[in-house]
């Protein structure tokens, strides 16, 4: 088993509420086959929002629930993707978009 491989902290622009607390910063966790169960892969690489919506919720630190990721900001929305995204990139596209 790999070890778990997580994002820097992404701000949120607006946090998320919760009862008991404001999410300010979320880390995302290079998702394993088991967490891609049911999705498709190619929609994921290409930033599909309902996988993603599916997706995130079992790789964000805090985990994020569907029902918060819905009504996000496309701006937070958009962060939590785009490293998502890079984390399914193979290595030698990570590197061009390091690059």
């Amino acid at each position: 088993m790999s070890e778990a491989v997580f994002s820097d902290k992404i701000a949120l622009s607006l946090p998320v509420k919760r009862k008991d607390e404001d999410i300010t910063e979320v880390r995302i966790r290079r998702p394993g086959a088991s967490e891609l169960r049911g999705l498709q892969m190619r929609p994921l690489i290409q930033g599909d929002v309902d996988q993603m919506i599916r997706l995130l919720p079992r790789i964000t630190m805090p985990n994020l629930l569907e029902a918060e990721l819905e009504p996000m900001n496309s701006e937070d929305f958009s962060a939590l993707v785009n490293q998502a995204v890079y984390f399914l990139l193979p290595p030698s596209a990570r590197s061009q978009v390091d690059a």
